[in-house]
């Protein structure tokens, strides 16, 4: 797929990135304009450019600091109900790392790299610091020890391995100013994936019973068998060396957990990700994206999976705005 490129200002990411100047010298913030949707359409989260409102929507080029990819291209729209995000960004690989492997020791190691793609929304109470830091006035540093103790941080965290087979993300929060541990929100039992892992031992407690290319990264509930505590003492580690068996029984995510839709496609060296949740959850841990007349502060952070540290990378504030009707 040919991208379409944008001109953009490279001025760093974590509060540096620019799109001119206001008076008084104050940069202006990238801006992302949500087109509204025509009375008739629709969005179809597929992962592809073929939805009319793609074709009208304005796109920016957003540019992005850190060891990960270093640029993003967005687009948003909207109708009555709900918020569209539509990104594209460059990845040579899917990775979908997050498996253990048998080693000659008879030993298990945990491997952690995936791609992933998240927005961070700011609460009101913090809206000025934001404008000025993004992300990093939560993550990064630890300057969310001089954060207000007031409203909650909305973020939206999609993964190649972990949310992708269920078309989702998975919506998150971090309380504003105390005890900054990234959450899920609020689900239902049986919702979200849980970890493969045997209690009191750190080894994988199900394996697939039928077994695919899919099934070494990607376990279901109707495809698990559950195998005896002592199994891994009886494998035989000249044959067994290097066996991945996956991190994650997968579930999907129900409540207010599962409140954004999202796919995604691999196409050439990139990633295409459609992203939509409703401008109101109702839900007291997401981010309202109701009011038309006021910009929405957001940022960016993309991880790109693969051998070693993740490579992350993040964007400096930008405003979503609403265009008129």
């Amino acid at each position: 797929m040919r991208l379409a490129l944008a001109t953009a200002l490279f001025l760093g990411a974590c509060g540096g990135a620019g799109g001119g100047a206001k008076a008084g010298g104050a940069a202006a913030l990238p801006r992302l304009v949500a087109a509204p949707l025509l009375e008739g359409e629709t969005v179809v989260l597929d992962g592809a450019t073929g939805d009319p409102v793609w074709t009208r929507a304005r796109e920016i080029l957003l540019p992005l600091s850190g060891p990960g990819p270093d640029r993003v291209h967005l687009k948003a729209a909207y109708d009555d109900e709900r918020i569209y995000l539509f990104a594209i960004w460059p990845d040579p690989e899917v990775t979908t790392g997050r498996y253990y492997e048998f080693t000659s020791d008879r030993k298990w190691i945990a491997h952690d790299d995936e791609d992933g793609f998240g927005v961070c929304w700011s609460p009101a109470a913090e809206a000025a610091r934001f404008r000025e830091q993004g992300c990093a006035l939560y993550c990064h540093d630890d300057n969310h020890r001089y954060l207000a103790d007031e409203g909650a941080v909305d973020f939206w965290s999609w993964r190649a391995q972990q949310t992708r087979p269920h078309n989702q993300a998975r919506d998150m929060w971090l309380p504003a100013g105390r005890n900054q541990r990234l959450r899920g929100d609020g689900q239902p039992e049986e919702s979200d994936n849980y970890p493969n892992l045997r209690e009191k031992v750190f080894a994988p407690k199900y394996v697939p019973f039928r077994v695919s290319v899919d099934s070494r990264r990607f376990l279901w509930p109707s495809n698990i068998n559950e195998l005896p505590t002592d199994w891994t003492s009886k494998l035989d580690p000249e044959q067994n060396i290097g066996w991945q068996v996956a991190m994650d029984i997968l579930r999907p995510m129900k409540g207010s957990r599962g409140d954004i839709e999202a796919s995604a496609r691999h196409v050439r060296g990139s990633w295409i990700l459609e992203l939509a949740r409703a401008r109101a959850t109702g839900h007291r841990d997401d981010e309202p994206l109701v009011d038309l007349r006021l910009p929405h502060l957001f940022a960016v952070a993309i991880h790109e999976g693969g051998a070693g540290p993740k490579r992350h990378s993040t964007s400096g504030p930008v405003e979503l705005v609403f265009e008129s009707r």
